[in-house]
């Protein structure tokens, strides 16, 4: 078969799975919009609750242990059910929780409505990607990953400033509320368009959790969270380094964090479909040109136009989601469905390390700029266990 044929060919299947993936899509936009915006709404959750700054912050903390929990024990629950009937369950617990959100009347039921949201978080977002396997050819994968994931990028430019302008207009509360309604809709295109598929052949949560003993997977896990780290080591500290460091006002911040999403959409868009003939290669060389961008942070964040043009560039690390995704999907052998959600475990512990580890770079008196060193020494670690993976991999194929 011709190139062209080949083409044309992957161009139909595609589009005849378009409305499966968007709804795949819509379903990560949702997730994206919550994670991201619980971030901005602090300060309003602790004046309406009467509590400290610092108190309406662990809800945040309190998110990520959720999306920890639940991404595994979810997952490995659900083994017996199709991927459909999951999909539903989760996105039914995920609105509920959202919802539940918008009504809280204390701070210990902030805390309850935010853990039970998150809990489908990483089990979703993992369920997702294996129905979009599923649809496509194989030589698809990492296209139609990336298409998938493109909705958490998405929504750091749309979703999250759309729930903040809302959350101004009408309280903070309905910037869940929001979210609530984008996840009912991503029900609906879920029941409508996501195809009926019996669940892997003697599935079990047991068989499920022997992917814990697969080094490839834990390796792969390990590239996820150092890497990513190193972008929320900047990205988290960003907003004072524009005002202390660059000098920008104060509506500049909403701008550039805006830059970092446009950053991710694009390699989110672009990065898989050169990964699809070269996976470990692609993202071998994202984070190797992440690290040399990572360290010239400090150089760049005293000039608005260069900062901005560095804060597009790291944001293209977005892209490390769906590429490292395809790649568990590769190697996770038969124990898909957990280690594609332990994907996303893996980004939400790079959630707490990136900017826990900046944060005692800055307070250790080494300056806003630290974080971009901090990324760069993250990003450096993670290219290195990618190394060690794809090694040990080469050697077993060997064997």
């Amino acid at each position: 078969m011709s190139s062209s044929a080949i083409e044309s060919t992957g161009r139909t299947a595609m589009s005849r799975h378009g409305w499966v993936i968007f709804a795949l899509s819509v379903t990560a936009f949702a997730i994206g919009t919550t994670e991201f915006t619980a971030m901005t709404v602090v300060p309003a959750v602790a004046e309406e609750l009467r509590i400290s700054v610092p108190q309406a912050g662990q809800a945040v903390s309190v998110y990520a242990l959720g999306v920890v929990i639940g991404g595994p024990l979810l997952t490995a629950l659900a083994a017996s059910y199709s991927r459909k009937k999951t999909a539903l369950l989760l996105l039914a617990l995920f609105a509920l929780g959202n919802a539940s959100t918008v009504i809280v009347h204390s701070y210990s039921t902030l805390l309850i409505s935010r853990f039970v949201a998150a809990l489908p978080h990483a089990a979703l977002l993992g369920i997702a990607a294996l129905i979009a396997a599923e649809v496509v050819e194989p030589e698809q994968l990492s296209r139609a990953i990336g298409l998938v994931m493109l909705g958490l990028s998405v929504a750091t430019v749309v979703g999250v400033p759309v729930a903040q302008w809302i959350g101004q207009e009408f309280g903070w509360r309905w910037s869940f509320g929001v979210v609530a309604l984008v996840s009912g809709l991503a029900l609906l295109l879920t029941w409508i368009f996501v195809p009926n598929q019996a669940p892997t052949e003697a599935s079990s949560w047991r068989k499920e959790l022997q992917t814990l003993k697969n080094s490839q997977v834990l390796l792969n896990l390990l590239v996820g969270a150092l890497g990513y780290g190193g972008l929320f080591a900047v990205y988290t500290y960003l907003g004072p380094t524009l005002l202390h460091v660059t000098h920008a006002s104060v509506a500049t911040v909403p701008v550039e964090l805006a830059i970092v999403g446009v950053g991710m959409t694009t390699g989110t868009l672009v990065l898989p479909l050169v990964a699809s003939k070269a996976l470990s290669k692609t993202i071998g060389w994202l984070l190797g040109c992440e690290t040399v961008l990572f360290a010239l942070f400090p150089l760049a964040d005293t000039h608005l136009w260069s900062l901005s043009v560095l804060l597009f560039l790291l944001g293209n690390l977005g892209a490390l989601a769906a590429l490292l995704q395809t790649r568990l999907i590769e190697i996770a052998d038969e124990s898909k469905s957990v280690a594609s959600a332990l994907n996303h475990c893996a980004f939400n512990i790079a959630n707490a390390l990136g900017p826990f580890l900046a944060g005692l770079a800055i307070t250790a008196g080494f300056g806003w700029g630290s974080s971009g060193i901090v990324g760069a020494g993250l990003c450096l670690a993670a290219l290195l266990t990618l190394g060690v993976a794809v090694r040990k991999q080469t050697s077993i194929t060997s064997n």
